[in-house]
């Protein structure tokens, strides 16, 4: 009897962030295909951590993790394109690498067959996005300062 492979296989997964106490430690699940599967938890259980682990975004510390049957360090453009990923938080454009910036939104243009030069313009108005979202947070930041800098009357 041939077994079916999981869509989804985490084996002791463990990811520390920086100082602060491992946001995972030992997460194992398997998603079989046809399943309906969902991640609950508190804020700042790991959740995200452990999706970004799954999509190779992140490396884990401990364990490894399987999508459609490749490790997620090394998932392919074929199986990437099978993937849909929306986080909630912002992605940090203005913090990526251009030529990182490029590479990361040719993944997104592999059917639609964009030239590289349209690759690279939509790298470049993703870039000025987030830069400009910097721009906004400092000038915002700025006129709070003036706020409380000016005695109100």
């Amino acid at each position: 009897m041939n077994a079916i492979e999981p869509v989804i296989r985490a084996s002791g997964l463990g990811k520390k962030l920086g100082s602060t106490p491992p946001v995972l430690q030992e997460l194992s699940f398997q998603v079989d295909p046809g399943t309906i599967f969902g991640l609950l938890g508190l804020n700042g259980a790991g959740k995200t951590t452990a999706i970004r682990l799954l999509l190779g975004l992140l490396r884990p510390d401990a364990g490894r993790s399987t999508v459609f049957g490749e490790d997620s360090l090394h998932l392919s453009r074929k199986c990437r394109q099978r993937i849909g990923y929306l986080s909630e938080e912002k992605f940090p454009y203005e913090s990526l690498p251009f030529p990182d910036l490029v590479r990361y939104v040719s993944l997104f243009f592999v059917k639609i067959r964009l030239t590289a030069a349209e690759i690279f313009a939509a790298a470049a108005a993703m870039a000025m996005a987030g830069l400009l979202g910097l721009i906004n947070r400092l000038r915002r930041l700025d006129e709070l300062r003036l706020r409380e800098e000016v005695p109100q009357a």
